[in-house]
């Protein structure tokens, strides 16, 4: 985060719970650089993932895998994050998100946090 802007956003498709299959799936559909996985503390056989989201990316067969999968609706789905200092700050969801949205479904989840 810039030191002088003090706002931060970061859009990201999470699945909580994903097995080992639709981990290895994803990285046969996404470069490395763009999905991070940590174990899930319920289960550590099954892991979090968060797949960042950027504009310009092809994110095509992403979103085949997740529409085909198994992965039930309450445990994925599209974070939004704001970190700021000013308490009144909001975030406006860019167009490639959205359209993600609106093709995958799934939940629409928001984090603020003031710094």
């Amino acid at each position: 985060m810039d030191a002088s802007n003090r706002r931060f956003e970061k859009f990201s498709f999470r699945i909580i719970g994903a097995s080992e299959d639709i981990v290895n799936n994803i990285g046969s559909v996404l470069d490395e650089s763009l999905f991070k996985q940590r174990d899930y503390y319920k289960d550590k056989n099954l892991k979090v993932i968060s797949v960042e989201l950027k504009e310009g990316v092809d994110y095509s067969n992403f979103i085949a895998l997740i529409k085909s999968s198994k992965v039930e609706r309450r445990k994925c789905g599209i974070f939004a994050s704001l970190v700021t200092d000013s308490d009144t700050s909001g975030i406006a969801v860019p167009d490639f998100v959205v359209d993600m949205y609106l093709e995958i479904g799934y939940a629409l989840d928001f984090s603020f946090t003031v710094i």
